[in-house]
């Protein structure tokens, strides 16, 4: 997993003005249940990694009726509200929170069916190493379910990426982008069979045109975040727009099997 905490108070405090109670991405509820579509939780052994503050973790044990839901997180403050979400939904019997540390993941082998995981990985540099940890935790049969930003291939939005990327690198985060199919060639690498990568990037360009609209429009988020922080957010999501619109951003969703 990443080196550090990288996620503020205000961070956290803004993505989920921006994207909804529970949820640090774009996306957030509706995009997750596109992402899972396809895979059957119910009853499984799930493994929540990135879970951030825990909207995704209550509904894989909620709406989607998981067996088992480990949510892992570097983020202390993070986990202390996935806690507060997972007691508040009568959840506690099924989902658990783990703080973990940057390096192995600290589980045995065979220990989970699914491993879900949104916008996190993007903030790994060896995602062989990783993706090799995660098919050791996973049992015959298992999947990697993620979700993440990629880097785009069109040459035209180089820029505008760029640009994107220093809104980030200005808020103190660490990203290591890239394009679908180098992650699908990585989880090949660390020995997965079946990978599909399905490019969900005219959804995500959509959304954030409506984020946009929305924030620029919530006179309440100045008083919310204070105006400092709100303006950040705003310039934020500008920029992933302007990153999305000619190609120099993408949003991809990986299935990867065992």
């Amino acid at each position: 997993m990443g080196k550090r905490r990288q996620y503020s108070d205000e961070m956290l405090a803004g993505m989920q003005a921006a994207y909804g109670k529970g949820f640090l991405s774009p996306g957030a509820a509706a995009d997750m249940r596109r992402l899972m579509a396809p895979v059957d939780a119910a009853g499984k052994c799930v493994l929540d990694l990135g879970c951030g503050v825990g909207g995704a973790t209550v509904m894989l044990a909620g709406e989607f009726a998981a067996g088992s839901v480990i949510s892992a997180d570097l983020e202390p403050e993070a986990l202390r509200q996935t806690r507060e979400r997972i007691n508040a939904a009568g959840l506690e019997g099924i989902a658990t929170t783990v703080q973990i540390e940057p390096g192995v993941l600290p589980f045995p082998a065979a220990s989970f069916d699914i491993v879900y995981s949104k916008d996190v990985i993007c903030h790994i540099e060896n995602k062989v190493k990783l993706f090799m940890d995660l098919r050791r935790l996973l049992r015959p049969g298992g999947v990697v379910v993620l979700g993440d930003w990629m880097a785009g291939n069109a040459p035209e939005g180089a820029d505008a990426f760029q640009s994107w990327e220093r809104h980030l690198n200005a808020g103190g985060l660490e990203f290591y982008f890239e394009s679908g199919s180098a992650y699908a060639r990585a989880f090949r690498e660390a020995g997965f069979a079946q990978v599909e990568v399905d490019d969900e990037s005219p959804a995500f360009l959509a959304g954030a045109e409506r984020e946009l609209a929305k924030l620029m429009n919530v006179d309440e988020l100045g008083v919310e975040l204070g105006e400092e922080a709100a303006s950040r957010r705003i310039g934020l999501t500008q920029a992933r727009l302007d990153a999305l619109r000619p190609g120099g951003l993408a949003y991809c969703h990986i299935r990867a099997r065992v």
